[in-house]
């Protein structure tokens, strides 16, 4: 089929977008050569997943708290509300987009994204109400309009143009997947705008989107590991977000939206490098030693911030292992300088050594303040012209400030600071 009827308007590409893909492509290669346990990575990839089920919902009204997600997502949430179902389908929507990247059948067709609607909407159709039974994983047949009690923010194309409409759309993200210079980040926010546009669907558009964008992130390799929450970002900012999508209304064209999508992209890929890299440093100080794999599970639990101690009984539930061999595994962990035990009896606990917090601090002073940080900074972004990159502050020897500017505020809050540069 071919989509030159269908051309979304942005430019190729402004500066703000050039900088999101920058930044996105520096952390890359740090996150995809991290040196991780197998049982970090597991506990970054469940946080991840916690992230997406829980901020995509938050963002549309489902205020169900961050442990619902964690026992959807760990498949122990019943879903006895219409609440808690939105979590349980949205961890089976994951799933979904997940086994088609295995098996290579994510598509982008009109079948695809009605099938992973169907997916995230099961059960949640009611005769009567706007959003029936009918309309799970399939297009609207009626009129769609985005409002708040006072202000109406979007009128939705025609249900008769729908299908049209999408498979143009659809068609055009097959087509361009091939071209050199449209990026998996556009790509991506292209699909997330489009859905969102043309709210295809009776009522869940917004968590389709989001969806959709993670599949084409999936297929088009940017999720190499699946270490990423991108809606933690939106959720942050829900007004930033709508502000963002429906400034094409005004614009005419993507390039606000693509600028703020490739932006929050390259927020999240950071924060995931910064966690990575402080996994690295831990390993680095740990003493050598070949871990068994219930070894490893303990010592994850405790770097990823999973705990901030564990004890036996705890590391038993863990791993299913019987009382005696618990123990002999944590004393090996002690004997090695991995751990060390705090208490006595049934009480006693373990936690990393040298963070013992029964002395009320954890290692050494820390040199950096916020005074130094802000210092360092402006003298490497005066350096620079502009606020480093992740690469930059590597290559240039800088990387503990990264990681001290990241601890104090978050890296975004000293870029808006301090970056010096404009469009």
């Amino acid at each position: 089929m071919t989509v030159h009827d269908y051309y979304p308007s942005f430019h190729r590409y402004p500066p703000g977008v050039i900088r999101g893909l920058t930044r996105i492509d520096a952390v890359r290669a740090v996150i995809r050569t991290a040196r991780i346990l197998p049982a970090q990575e597991d506990i970054l990839r469940r946080d991840a997943k916690v992230g997406s089920v829980h901020y995509s919902n938050l963002i549309e009204g489902n205020e169900l708290p961050a442990l619902e997600a964690e026992r959807a997502v760990d498949h122990e949430l019943e879903p006895t509300t219409s609440a808690k179902l939105e979590l349980v389908n949205y961890v089976a929507a994951l799933d979904f987009i997940e086994s088609g990247q295995k098996r290579g059948t994510i598509t982008y067709t009109p079948e695809f994204l009605k099938e992973l609607h169907g997916v995230l909407t099961r059960g949640l159709g009611r005769d009567g109400d706007s959003f029936e039974q009918r309309h799970e994983g399939e297009w609207r047949n009626g009129p769609v309009v985005v409002r708040d009690a006072l202000t109406v923010y979007h009128h939705a194309p025609p249900a008769e143009e729908v299908p049209a409409l999408m498979e143009k759309r659809l068609a055009w993200l097959e087509e361009k997947r091939h071209a050199p210079d449209y990026f998996p980040p556009i790509l991506a926010g292209v699909a997330h705008f489009e859905v969102a546009e043309v709210h295809p669907f009776a009522d869940y558009n917004g968590r389709a989107a989001r969806l959709f964008a993670t599949a084409v992130m999936m297929r088009e390799g940017l999720l190499e590991r699946r270490l990423f929450s991108p809606e933690h970002f939106y959720a942050n900012d829900r007004d930033a977000y709508f502000t963002a999508l429906r400034a094409v209304k005004a614009t005419r064209n993507l390039d606000a939206w693509l600028t703020y999508y490739t932006g929050g992209l390259a927020e999240e890929f950071e924060r995931v490098a910064d966690r990575v890299s402080a996994l690295n440093l831990q390993a680095d100080r740990l003493p050598a030693m070949q871990l068994t794999q219930h070894q490893e599970k303990a010592v994850a639990e405790l770097t990823t911030g999973a705990r901030a101690f564990i004890t036996r009984a705890e590391f038993e539930d863990l791993t299913g292992l019987r009382k005696t061999q618990a123990a002999a595994e944590l004393g090996t962990l002690v004997a090695a300088g991995i751990f060390c035990s705090v208490g006595q009896g049934p009480g006693r606990r373990y936690e990393l050594a040298g963070r013992s917090s029964s002395t009320g601090r954890r290692g050494p002073t820390p040199h950096w303040t916020e005074e130094r940080v802000r210092a360092e900074l402006q003298a490497l972004t005066d350096e620079f012209g502009h606020f480093p990159t992740p690469v930059e502050f590597r290559s240039g020897g800088k990387w503990g400030l990264y990681l001290a500017a990241s601890r104090l505020g978050g890296i975004r809050r000293w870029r808006s600071e301090l970056d010096v540069r404009r469009d």
